[in-house]
């Protein structure tokens, strides 16, 4: 979907999505998007609830930086050799 906005992309495949089920008889009580009122609501909700039980916890953490990418890389593109098993095409997300 390269040169496509995101907002658009994400309608397109939302659509596609709900045609899937449709197509299956498939019903939900709230088939929604990320990008809805709704779901803002719901996900702060849930994280005020998290926080005041003590769920959520502020901590440093080694992490895996790209200077290429300019970010901080997710586990699963972090590729090497596993010092649990040895493995050496292992992914940070594998072991």
């Amino acid at each position: 979907a390269q040169g496509v906005p995101v907002a658009e992309f994400c309608a397109a495949a939302h659509d596609a999505q709900k045609a899937v089920y449709d197509g299956f008889s498939l019903a939900f009580d709230h088939f929604g998007r990320s990008s809805s009122a709704q779901n803002r609501e719901l996900t702060q909700h849930y994280a005020r609830k998290l926080q005041e039980n003590g769920f959520i916890e502020e901590r440093a953490i080694r992490q895996v930086y790209s200077p290429v990418d300019g970010r901080f890389l997710p586990d699963r593109y972090v590729e090497g050799t596993c010092p649990h098993c040895g493995y050496d095409k292992a992914r940070g997300d594998q072991c």
